[in-house]
C-alpha cells in the first residue's frame, strides 16, 4: 500500500542519489587546480619547442655549408688551396634564402674555412684532404656588427673532407 510514510522515504531515497553542493564544489576546485597547473606549464613547453626548432635550423645551416665545401674543388696539388669565406641567409627552418632582408629571413650565417692543415691521429703529416670549418650563426638579421660580438652569435666547428681528391 501506498502510505504517506513510504512515499516520504521514497522521496528521500531519490534525493540522495545526486551529488551534494559540497562534493560538486570540491570536484570543480580539483579540476580547476589541474587545469591551471597545465596552463602554467604552456610557456615553458612553447619555449622548449622554439629552442628545438632553432637547433634543427642550426643543424641544417651547418650541413648546408659542409655540403658546399665538400663538393667544391680545393685546387691543384701544391697550391695554397684557399677556400673563400661565405655568408648565407636562412629562414627559420634553415633553408637558404636568395638574399638578405626577404620576409622569411631569420638567420644569417658566416662560414670561415681554416687555412691550416690538421694533423690526424696516427699520421704525422698534415692531411691535405681535411679542413676545419667554423660557422657563426646569428638571429640578428639586420645587424652588421653581429659577428663582432660573441654574445650575439653562436659558433660551431665541423671537419670537412675534400671528396674531389682525384684532382690533388
Amino acid at each position: 500500500m501506498n502510505t504517506p510514510q513510504t512515499s516520504l522515504m521514497h522521496r528521500r531515497h531519490l534525493v540522495r542519489r545526486g551529488f551534494t553542493l559540497v562534493e560538486t564544489v570540491l570536484a570543480l576546485a580539483i579540476v580547476a587546480g589541474a587545469v591551471l597547473s597545465i596552463v602554467a606549464m604552456l610557456p615553458i613547453g612553447l619555449e622548449d619547442l622554439r629552442k628545438s626548432y632553432s637547433k634543427q635550423a642550426e643543424a641544417r645551416i651547418i650541413q648546408t655549408f659542409i655540403a658546399d665545401y665538400e663538393m667544391k674543388s680545393w685546387g691543384k696539388s701544391g697550391a695554397e688551396m684557399t677556400l673563400a669565406d661565405k655568408t648565407l641567409y636562412f629562414d627559420s627552418r634553415g633553408t637558404v634564402l636568395p638574399k638578405a632582408g626577404v620576409f622569411d629571413h631569420a638567420f644569417t650565417a658566416k662560414a670561415v674555412m681554416q687555412k691550416d692543415w690538421p694533423k690526424l691521429p696516427g699520421d704525422p703529416t698534415p692531411s691535405r684532404h681535411v679542413r676545419r670549418l667554423d660557422v657563426k650563426i646569428t638571429d640578428r638579421v639586420n645587424d652588421s656588427k653581429a659577428f663582432n660580438d660573441p654574445k650575439l652569435y653562436i659558433q660551431r666547428t665541423a671537419w670537412v673532407a675534400n671528396f674531389d681528391q682525384t684532382k690533388l
